[in-house]
């Protein structure tokens, strides 16, 4: 991990994004994670200006016996941490002047190394949760029972929390299209509705339509690699068909042998599509099955799955 080489501008760019361009957390981070002890100094105050006396106060960043050529005003008070209204990218360039090398390539290692951390700890979070549904879903061709296995399920009980979750992170995926964000996350929160208000067959349909979108969005980012994968499907000239002809079973198999679905969601995929088929009342009627809350709860929980490790997906290509 510390041999990866960075220009600074990379190094700036990943403390910056590492502490979400939050200027206060990103110097919390360099002064007490990397151990860099910078101060904020005043270098003037009380300017005339127009023979009107305006008190005007001017900080600036000072380290190893060095200022920062950037003056950081506050117009109001004497308040050294009005730095923290300036944007984190434009502060870190002003203090990365004042380092040494060896400063901020610690800097840059402990950054590192924090994102990883960080990276394992998500990533374990997402594989218990994997497990859990897992081990719900094992029977679940078994319908009549089902119940038996999932109710007052503790992984459950988070899940409108959960979906809250995923309405903030949806747009890690939805970048391009502002209109087509905000269908998805008007259809999350009618996910959450319908598990509030106990609409099961709502939540399953909802949940399945809405990975459909979602895999499809993808699908048209990334046409080139979803179109050459051997699992995308053929018309009877060997050629790939367009996505129009797809079908949910393709979209999730693709995006499985592409890297978007690890092969635990791509199964409980394949399952939320054959409930999502309850759209079809006959197909209620066949199987003769009614789906309870909980139930439905499995299934929102699969899309959430599925949306985490295409953001986790996209991640690693960043």
């Amino acid at each position: 991990m510390e041999n990866i080489y960075l220009t600074k501008t990379e190094i700036i760019d990943l403390v910056v994004e590492y502490n979400s361009n939050d200027t206060k957390q990103m110097l919390y981070f360099i002064e007490n994670d990397c151990n860099i002890k910078f101060d904020i100094i005043k270098v003037k105050s009380g300017i005339a200006l127009d023979n009107f006396n305006i008190s005007i106060y001017c900080y600036k960043l000072f380290y190893n016996n060095k200022k920062s050529n950037k003056d950081f005003t506050n117009r109001y008070s004497d308040d050294k941490y009005c730095v923290y209204n300036y944007k984190a990218k434009d502060v870190l360039i002003e203090l990365f002047k004042l380092l040494y090398d060896e400063d901020i390539e610690n800097i840059k290692n402990i950054t590192l190394k924090m994102k990883e951390r960080k990276h394992i700890k998500e990533n374990n979070s997402i594989n218990v949760s994997s497990k859990n549904i897992v081990k719900n879903m094992s029977d679940i061709n078994n319908y009549n029972n089902l119940d038996d296995h999932i109710e007052n399920r503790p992984e459950m009980i988070n899940i409108i929390t959960e979906l809250e979750k995923s309405k903030e992170n949806i747009g890690y995926i939805v970048k391009e299209d502002p209109e087509f964000l905000k269908v998805i996350k008007y259809r999350l929160e009618e996910i959450e509705k319908s598990i509030k208000y106990k609409m099961p067959l709502t939540a399953i349909i909802l949940s399945g339509s809405t990975l459909e979108g979602i895999l499809l969005y993808i699908a048209n980012k990334f046409e080139v690699n979803f179109k050459q994968s051997q699992s995308s499907p053929k018309n009877k000239s060997n050629s790939t068909k367009e996505f129009d002809d797809w079908t949910l079973n393709n979209f999730i198999d693709v995006a499985h042998d592409i890297g978007f679905l690890k092969i635990d969601v791509k199964k409980l995929s394949h399952n939320l599509r054959e409930f999502r088929n309850y759209v079809h009342p006959y197909k209620e009627l066949e199987n003769n099955y009614h789906p309870s809350i909980e139930v439905s709860k499995i299934f929102i929980q699969i899309l959430i799955l599925a949306i985490n490790e295409i953001i986790e997906k996209l991640n690693e290509q960043n």
